[in-house]
């Protein structure tokens, strides 16, 4: 028998990752990717359209995915 070991989907996250801040790793518009801690995940952007490489909190989870806000810097 052979076996694939192989994942096309990111690990779904669990509570402890809300609150922690993440880097979106592709455009959110409003769905995309995003990093925590190297690991990667299925983000949904709250504040709307988000560019790759900003910088975003965790504000809660949605099925597989996080729900994410954008951290506003002055």
């Amino acid at each position: 028998d052979a076996t694939i070991d192989s994942q096309s989907q990111p690990p779904p996250a669990s509570a402890e990752v809300i609150g922690q801040r993440a880097t979106a790793l592709t455009t959110l518009s409003p769905s995309g990717f995003v990093s925590i801690a190297g690991k990667r995940y299925e983000g949904f952007s709250r504040s709307g359209q988000v560019v790759r490489g900003a910088e975003l909190q965790v504000v809660g989870l949605d099925n597989f995915r996080l729900i994410v806000s954008e951290i506003k810097t002055p």
